[in-house]
């Protein structure tokens, strides 16, 4: 039980954080973007994105320590 609940939570932490470091990543390269009109697109685009993003992560997270630590025994 404690191999999976260790499993459940090194895997949950390695998405969450491979969500966070791409909406930081692209954070930095809309900033990088010279003219005004398509910086504010990417940025509506990156809060949206990033929005969906987090809450898939958060989502598949939750669905992961489930599978792994839940009760198969529900009839």
């Amino acid at each position: 039980m404690l191999a999976k609940r260790l499993l459940a939570t090194a895997l949950s932490l390695a998405v969450l954080l491979s969500v966070v470091v791409l909406i930081i990543v692209t954070t930095l390269r809309i900033t990088a973007i010279d003219s005004l009109a398509p910086r504010i697109l990417a940025a509506a685009a990156d809060v949206i994105f990033g929005t969906i993003l987090l809450l898939g992560g958060i989502y598949a997270t939750v669905r992961l320590f489930v599978l792994l630590l839940g009760d198969t025994n529900i009839p």
